[in-house]
């Protein structure tokens, strides 16, 4: 026999069925090609800034973005008394349509900002962000901060993810 079976189904038939059902990633299958978010949108949540140890911290935040203009924000705390020594990672922003997402460090009122503007037909777009000059805090009440305007037309999802470190004095 030239096809395993597994319970009745072999690798190879269902792999078939796959492509028929999603078009081999063409858009041309019985599925639709654009998914929209069915679910809320702001930041999912897994989203969270996380402490690695006394100075790092972990920002693993990622958000589905409505058509028009959203604004949304994901609190965290850093200790008092400190000063924000360098903020790395990637930004990544996906949509279907034209869109342009501001992304925000913000500890006390002072931010660190990146923006990513993708094309009328959309795309993706991901950057390095990479702050290392010090920012003074004092009471470390933080937060990544978010505001997005995909087109308003705009049917497919769009997606806005920040992966990357934190570091304090």
């Amino acid at each position: 026999m030239l096809v395993k079976k597994h319970g009745g189904w072999s690798v190879a038939g269902l792999l078939f069925i796959g492509l028929i059902l999603t078009g081999c990633g063409k858009g041309a299958g019985l599925l639709p090609a654009t998914v929209n978010a069915d679910g809320p949108t702001g930041f999912t949540p897994t989203s969270k800034v996380t402490q690695i140890d006394d100075n790092t911290y972990f920002i693993g935040v990622e958000a589905v973005l409505p058509p028009g203009f959203s604004k949304w924000s994901l609190p965290f705390q850093l200790p008092p008394g400190r000063s924000i020594s360098s903020v790395q990672g990637t930004i990544s922003h996906r949509s279907s349509c034209f869109s342009q997402a501001l992304g925000v460090v913000a500890v006390d009122g002072r931010a660190m900002p990146t923006i990513v503007k993708l094309p009328a037909n959309g795309g993706a777009s991901t950057v390095f962000v990479n702050y290392s000059i010090p920012v003074q805090y004092t009471n470390g009440e933080a937060a990544i901060l978010l505001e997005a305007d995909p087109v308003s037309t705009c049917s497919g999802t769009t997606t806005w993810e920040f992966q990357g470190m934190l570091r304090i004095q």
